[in-house]
């Protein structure tokens, strides 16, 4: 039975999740026109660079404030190893391949096809971790798999005669990388406190796409309408969205939770209509039935 504290401990809980679930939709629905508009000045490396250093600055603020000072030690004792491998996929080669995608496609197919993240983690769940999955959850991972065939056959061909089918397949390798970070990364969750795990692999992370920004020519920005996109992307996409998805997590059943990750290739893409002009193609929005549809069957 709960006690009234509890009680009203349990009520603000909830009452907090709901903005931060919103908050956090929107911060990673955003992100693909902020990278779009971003990358007018900043080259693909140079984005990736300066977003997740700027999430690790925050980072080394708030994980000394928040008392995990202890637990990062322990974390990188423990799985340093573990860690930099993470970092490496979750962020230098996933963010990298992202950005280089989004020069070459639009955010629309990007926000698409970077759903795929659920078609691969639960692929290689079935055949690295030997996890079980019901007749639905294959019907439902053939759909996903078909749109996204659509949605890159789409970009093969398009009517306006530029093809993006380069970075069509530019970000599912991304969406790829994503996924092996989540599944190499399912050890660290129980036993690293979410905000620990993040801020060390944005901080290696920052630290592995300096020297490949340099060789590519790291760009600074001079325009400070770049630096509030890389503030709110740092700020924004990666540093809060993560931590307040965590908490939501912490809050609410994640089959719940994630039903709302759905929203974020529809806002993303109602995002890029309204701010980048781009268009909604009848192929593409087949295909976006498709992977939406056949994730949900599938979660």
């Amino acid at each position: 039975m709960l006690t009234s504290a509890r009680l009203k401990r349990a009520v603000r809980g909830k009452s907090w999740a709901a903005p931060a679930l919103i908050a956090s939709v929107f911060f990673w629905s955003a992100s693909f026109t902020w990278s779009k508009l971003a990358l007018q000045e900043v080259n693909p490396w140079s984005l990736a660079f300066w977003r997740w250093l700027i999430a690790a600055l925050f980072f080394a603020a708030y994980l000394p404030l928040s008392g995990q000072g202890p637990q990062v030690r322990l974390a990188l004792r423990r799985d340093g190893g573990r860690l930099l491998l993470l970092s490496l996929l979750g962020v230098s080669l996933l963010y990298g391949l992202q950005n280089i995608g989004l020069t070459r496609t639009s955010a629309i197919h990007s926000s698409l096809i970077m759903n795929a993240i659920g078609l691969f983690t639960a692929l290689l769940g079935v055949f690295w971790l030997g996890e079980r999955l019901s007749g639905r959850g294959w019907l439902g991972l053939a759909l996903a798999f078909g749109g996204v065939i659509l949605i890159v056959w789409q970009g093969a061909a398009p009517a306006a005669g530029v093809s993006t089918l380069a970075g069509d397949l530019i970000t599912l390798a991304a969406a790829l990388c994503a996924a092996l970070y989540s599944i190499y990364g399912k050890p660290l969750v129980g036993r690293t406190p979410p905000a620990v795990m993040t801020g060390l692999v944005a901080g290696f992370g920052a630290l592995f796409l300096l020297p490949v920004a340099a060789w590519q020519g790291l760009t600074i920005p001079a325009q400070p309408g770049t630096w509030l996109l890389l503030l709110a992307l740092g700020i924004g996409s990666s540093a809060l969205a993560n931590l307040a998805w965590w908490q939501i997590l912490a809050r609410m059943d994640a089959s719940r939770a994630g039903i709302f990750l759905f929203l974020i290739p529809v806002i993303a893409s109602l995002i890029a209509v309204i701010t980048l002009g781009e268009s909604l193609g009848g192929q593409t929005l087949a295909g976006a039935v498709f992977v939406l549809g056949g994730l949900y069957l599938a979660r």
